[in-house]
């Protein structure tokens, strides 16, 4: 169990640093707004995904394992502090991968907040294209402050 619990950490280190690497390319990308390449890229995420799935799929049937043997857990960590609770290595493998999971989250979430920032961005562009820049928004104004302004009603809301 000891050796499948290594093989699975391995697996799953070089997984997390394939994503590492290429959330941080698309995020290269998005900034530079490279849009054919960020086609190219949305291929390597779906192989990643399948990749996170199989690697998914090995982490259950390492805790189904375990638990035919009597440990019932939730995750790999518990596991091996239950089976190996003087492992320092196994400890240290463990540690690392939670490191590199809360990375891959934090780069995840910045090219979210990126896309959503082009998101807004387009859609002020699309109402000043439509209003041919009057000023006026393209939904009915039914709330306007004494100095002209939008009251929220536009794609986008002014007062924010």
């Amino acid at each position: 169990m000891k050796e499948t619990i290594f093989d699975f950490l391995d697996q799953l280190s070089a997984i997390q640093e394939l994503a590492i690497t290429v959330l941080r390319e698309k995020q290269f990308l998005l900034v530079n707004a490279e849009r054919s390449a960020l086609d190219a890229i949305a291929v390597r995420e779906n192989e990643l995904l399948v990749q996170l799935k199989n690697i998914q799929d090995k982490r259950k049937a390492i805790l189904q394992r375990a638990e035919k043997n009597g440990i019932k857990t939730d995750s790999i960590a518990t596991l091996c502090e239950q089976m190996f609770p003087n492992n320092i290595d196994l400890r240290r493998r463990i540690d690392a991968a939670k490191q590199r999971s809360r990375q891959i989250h934090i780069i995840a979430l910045s090219n979210w907040t990126m896309t959503q920032r082009s998101i807004t961005h387009l859609s002020q562009i699309m109402e000043l294209i439509e209003t041919r820049g009057l000023g006026k928004t393209t939904y009915p104004n039914t709330i306007v402050k004494s100095d002209n302004q939008s009251g929220g009603n536009g794609i986008v809301d002014h007062v924010a």
